[in-house]
């Protein structure tokens, strides 16, 4: 008997041990939420954007092998976008702040990252935050997210320093690091402008078009002062627009009349660089062409041959295209344009004349 009493006291004493032991597990978790929920702290350092200016709303313009560049720095009211896959597979958006910014223009940033990420994970960095409106990726732009290009498609830039808060655009990626103390970057990221500015001055006529109050191009509508523009150009979405039509820039002083510049070839702008260009305007015309069996309209310029008209001008004038060295409209059939007789083809490389009649031809 007294063998079996000890047996049971070692036994509850035994039990009492393991119910601590449990007890105390429990305590822990209860004290870690954030771990039990898979959200993981995230501090780096990323590179100064530029070096020589000492703010983010101030742009100085470089010299010697830098000219042409504006140079910015991290302000502490900066907010960056982290955009990655998590440990599950799944596409995230966190907000990252700049904390602080060293004597150098380094940046030290933080965010709470909401799901767990495994080390060696790639993460892109976008600035400014709120361009990213998706962590999904869109291919049609080249890029990892979805970015938001409705901030430049009407841009009134009396400041190009006011201005860099909002419009300008920096990108860089690297892989997370992963350890004890929480998440970093594998690397020091330094983030690649893709924005370029173009100060753009009108002319017409050799003179200078101050009369218009704004300027029309790909990137959108942007406001004309003194017959000049600064214009903030995306890059990435500048550069698939460009793939698919022509630049074509358009302003008017009554909103009736419009005057444009097509320039010749393809446009490169680099990131981080200013450029400056004078925009010879003209008068852009649009007749109602006499055509035996179906009339049809075109925009040009005085001058400007048929091929560079509907080239040219596609935007407007896009039920026109050449075809086997043929002038053809996608409105009437396919049709091919003739002489009023019927006799001959019109020659593309011919100036656009709407005082003779044409004739159509399959």
């Amino acid at each position: 008997m007294k063998t079996m009493k000890t047996f049971r006291l070692f036994s509850i004493a035994a039990l009492a041990l393991v119910m601590a032991a449990c007890s105390n597990d429990d305590n822990e978790i209860l004290q870690q939420p954030e771990q039990q929920q898979g959200k993981m702290h995230f501090t780096a350092t990323i590179a100064a954007p530029n070096s020589g200016a000492s703010t983010r709303t101030t742009v100085t313009p470089g010299t010697g092998e830098d000219e042409g560049k504006y140079f910015v720095t991290w302000n502490t009211t900066d907010k960056i976008a982290l955009v990655y896959e998590d440990k599950e597979g799944y596409r995230q958006l966190v907000q990252a702040s700049v904390d602080a910014v060293d004597g150098s223009g380094n940046a030290t940033i933080s965010a709470t990252l909401p799901t767990s990420v495994t080390d060696g994970t790639a993460v892109t960095l976008v600035y400014p935050y709120d361009i990213v409106t998706s962590a999904d990726a869109d291919p049609f732009f080249g890029l990892n997210y979805t970015a938001s290009d409705i901030r430049y498609f009407n841009q009134n830039v009396t400041s190009i320093e006011d201005a860099l808060p909002t419009l300008d655009w920096r990108e860089g990626s690297s892989t997370f690091s992963v350890g004890v103390g929480g998440v970093s970057l594998s690397s020091n990221v330094t983030m690649a402008p893709q924005v370029a500015i173009w100060k753009l001055n009108l002319t017409v006529g050799g003179n200078a078009f101050t009369a218009a109050t704004s300027l029309v191009s790909l990137v959108g509508e942007a406001t004309v002062s003194d017959g000049s523009v600064n214009l903030f150009v995306p890059l990435p979405f500048f550069n698939a627009y460009q793939a698919l039509i022509p630049i074509e820039f358009s302003a008017t002083e009554d909103y009736m009349t419009h005057y444009v510049y097509v320039p010749t070839g393809t446009v490169t702008l680099t990131g981080g660089k200013i450029y400056t260009s004078t925009l010879a305007l003209q008068e852009l015309l649009y007749s109602e062409l006499t055509v035996t069996g179906c009339n049809q309209g075109i925009y040009y310029t005085n001058g400007e041959s048929w091929q560079i008209a509907i080239t040219a001008h596609k935007n407007n004038s896009g039920d026109w295209q050449i075809e086997d060295g043929k002038v053809k409209s996608l409105m009437n059939f396919g049709k091919y344009l003739k002489n009023a007789d019927g006799s001959t083809f019109i020659d593309p490389d011919s100036d656009v004349d709407p005082s003779v009649t044409y004739s159509w031809s399959d």
